[in-house]
C-alpha cells in the first residue's frame, strides 16, 4: 500500500497526545505520541555524509532513498494511507522532509509557553518520587533552575522546540505548516478536526469526542513522568492554579509569536 505522510510538530504539553488519539480514529490514519525517526534520521545522515570514507559511494539519489527507505521500513507494517510521524524537531528539518516527501504538511501544537511550563511543574510536583527526562533526569534545585533547564535554547524541552517553530514559522516553508491552538482544540474539537481533514485532505470520517482515552504507560514511565501523555476520556478546558511565581511566569507570557503574525511572510494555515 502507498502511504501518504504528514508530521506533527509544536511545542510540548500543547495536545499532540490528543491530536494523535483523535486522529487515529481514522481507520486511514496511523499517528502516536512519538516515533524514533527523527532521532534515526540525525544518526544515519552523517553517515551519508563526507564525515564517512565512503562519502564518494553515495549521490542524492541514494541518500534520498536510503533516508525515505527508514520511514518506509519503520510503517511498513502499519496497515493505514496516512501515517503522522510526530517529534517536537520536525520543524527545523522541513527542507528535509519536503526533498523526501513533497506534498507533506507538517501540524503544529501551540499553547501559551507560561500555560506549558505550569504543566511541567504540575507533572514534577506529582511524581516528588521520580527524576524526569524533562529536568534532565536530575532534582532540580528550584523551580527557577526548572524552568531555565526547560526553556534552554540548546537541549530545553520546551525552549528547543520553541526555537524550531519560530525559525518554521518565519522561514521559506511555512506555508507547510498547519498551526493547531491547544486551546481552540479543547474548546471546538468538532470544528478543528473538519477544518484538521480538509487542509490534510484526510479520508473522510466522523470523529466522536466524548471517548476519546488514551495513554503510552510504558513511554511516560521511561521518561520518569507517569500520566504525561494521558488523555481524559472527555475533551474540556480545565483551568488549574499557576505553580509559577509572577515574575516566572511574568518572563514567559511574551512568547506566543503566532498570534501576530506580520505581514510579507509566506501565508500559514492557523486553526
Amino acid at each position: 500500500m502507498s502511504k501518504r505522510f504528514h508530521f506533527i510538530s509544536g511545542l510540548p504539553r500543547s495536545g499532540s497526545t490528543l491530536l494523535s488519539s483523535l486522529l487515529r480514529q481514522n481507520p486511514a490514519v496511523h499517528a502516536r505520541v512519538a516515533s524514533p525517526l527523527f532521532e534515526l534520521v540525525q544518526a544515519v545522515q552523517p553517515k551519508l555524509s563526507r564525515q564517512s570514507e565512503f562519502y564518494t559511494f553515495y549521490d542524492n539519489s541514494v541518500r534520498r532513498s536510503v533516508l525515505k527507505g527508514l520511514f518506509e521500513s519503520y510503517y511498513s507494517g502499519v496497515d493505514r494511507k496516512v501515517i503522522f510521524d510526530s517529534n517536537r524537531l520536525w520543524t527545523t528539518r522541513l527542507p528535509l522532509l519536503l526533498e523526501l516527501f513533497p506534498n507533506m504538511l507538517v501540524v503544529c501544537m501551540v499553547r501559551d509557553v507560561e500555560e506549558i511550563l505550569n504543566s511541567f511543574e504540575r507533572q514534577f510536583s506529582a511524581n516528588p518520587l521520580e527524576t524526569t527526562a524533562a529536568f534532565g533526569f536530575t532534582a532540580g534545585s528550584s523551580i527557577y533552575s526548572r524552568m531555565d533547564q526547560l526553556m534552554n535554547s540548546e537541549l530545553g524541552t520546551v525552549g528547543l522546540p520553541w526555537l524550531g517553530l519560530r525559525e518554521a514559522w518565519y522561514g521559506p516553508h511555512a506555508d507547510r505548516l498547519v498551526v493547531v491552538d491547544y486551546d481552540r482544540l479543547v474548546a471546538h474539537p468538532r470544528d478543528v478536526m473538519g477544518m484538521l481533514s480538509e487542509a490534510l485532505k484526510l479520508p473522510p470520517h466522523v470523529y466522536t469526542f466524548d471517548n476519546v482515552a488514551y495513554s503510552e504507560a510504558e513511554y511516560d514511565s521511561n521518561l520518569g513522568m507517569p500520566g504525561l501523555h494521558s488523555v481524559r476520556k472527555t475533551i474540556a478546558k480545565v483551568a488549574y492554579e499557576m505553580r509559577l511565581p509572577p515574575d516566572l511566569a511574568a518572563k514567559n507570557s511574551g512568547h506566543s509569536f503566532w498570534k501576530t503574525p506580520q505581514t510579507g511572510k509566506p501565508s500559514k494555515v492557523i486553526l
